[in-house]
């Protein structure tokens, strides 16, 4: 269950997670329970749950709960929460012992003081987190943790070069329309280089009629036609200033596309340095100024984004994008064969 699931709105992200590792796992598990997002929670605050898959053809032998979420959301209550669920699910009938599994992305260098770190060590047999960068930074903290990364559907995100119209070049980025995404610093610098397109999917109009070539797209649009969107373009972009991982990335090289970003932080799990067209940056400590991470990030400079952008540009005009792939390991299938094998 996600550790957003009383607000599960805002969770859209966190959401599609869960969902690829649910039509993973059911190959492997016998019952797969869910808490209920489609009802309101029971006078006690607790959801209701729902069968999401049975397979009807294996003996059910232990238990292992799963929780998904943003680490810096650890705080006491929601451990203790989780713990009231574990009980409240936990089938008295079996023999051997369950076990709870975290599993966790964060963005930034630090974790806030409301996390219990005391209870994260009590509570969970096994803490999974998304990234190399998440791992190194929460080692400080003692908190022993496995890089289980998160992953894309590869047989929706794969190179289609039929849908790649070369009369404009054409650079894509997905992110939400939050400070730390850097998105008014990418619009500056598609502003001054209006020959090239900006394909914005955001969630927000704000950026709409900017400027003839940057087109934005504020409404939510299926897997199958975001990987139609990533093949009809010629590279992707991201300027944030932290990823924990970067999903949209990650679907992007899994199109073949080249991307244009620092080469910092989460997307050095996933990213080559032959997938990557590197943005120059500097650590910045921005403390508290972003809601949704802490700590250490990097600051871009706009002559730096713009100058990355036209070695991109000058690829394209000689034609020269190379074929770069995904490594399978960051598969669905396979990432939840390694965890359940």
């Amino acid at each position: 269950m996600c550790n957003y699931f009383y607000n599960h709105d805002k969770a859209y992200s966190l959401l599609k997670w869960i969902d690829n590792v649910m039509n993973e796992l059911k190959h492997y598990v016998e019952e797969i329970y869910i808490p209920n997002l489609e009802e309101d929670t029971d006078e006690h605050g607790f959801p209701y749950f729902k069968l999401y898959s049975k397979r009807y053809n294996q003996i059910v032998k232990y238990e292992v709960f799963v929780f998904f979420g943003n680490i810096n959301t650890l705080n006491k209550e929601i451990l203790l929460l989780y713990n009231k669920f574990i009980f409240l699910k936990k089938d008295v009938l079996l023999t051997e012992k369950y076990k709870t599994c975290y599993w966790g992305i964060m963005e930034g260098t630090l974790l806030t003081g409301s996390v219990c770190i005391e209870l994260i060590n009590r509570l969970f047999d096994e803490f999974w987190v998304g990234s190399q960068f998440v791992k190194e930074t929460i080692n400080k903290y003692n908190i022993q943790s496995i890089v289980i990364p998160n992953g894309i559907n590869h047989n929706i995100f794969k190179s289609n070069q039929s849908l790649l119209n070369h009369q404009v070049c054409k650079i894509l980025c997905v992110a939400t329309d939050v400070p730390r995404k850097n998105l008014d610093l990418l619009i500056n610098c598609f502003k001054k280089v209006n020959h090239i397109y900006l394909i914005l999917k955001t969630n927000t109009d704000r950026f709409k009629n900017v400027q003839s070539n940057i087109i934005t797209i504020e409404y939510d649009i299926p897997d199958e036609k975001m990987a139609e969107l990533i093949n009809q373009c010629h590279f992707a972009i991201n300027v944030s200033i932290s990823e924990g991982f970067g999903l949209p990335l990650c679907e992007a090289i899994a199109c073949g596309k080249m991307i244009i970003a620092p080469y910092y932080g989460g997307i050095k799990t996933f990213a080559d340095t032959n997938h990557v067209i590197p943005i120059p940056y500097e650590i910045t400590d921005y403390s508290t100024r972003f809601h949704d991470f802490f700590g250490e990030g990097i600051c871009l400079k706009e002559d730096d984004v713009i100058q990355s952008v036209l070695n991109a540009y000058k690829l394209y005009q000689l034609q020269k994008l190379p074929s770069i792939t995904l490594n399978p390991i960051f598969f669905w299938e396979n990432i939840v064969r390694s965890v359940v094998i």
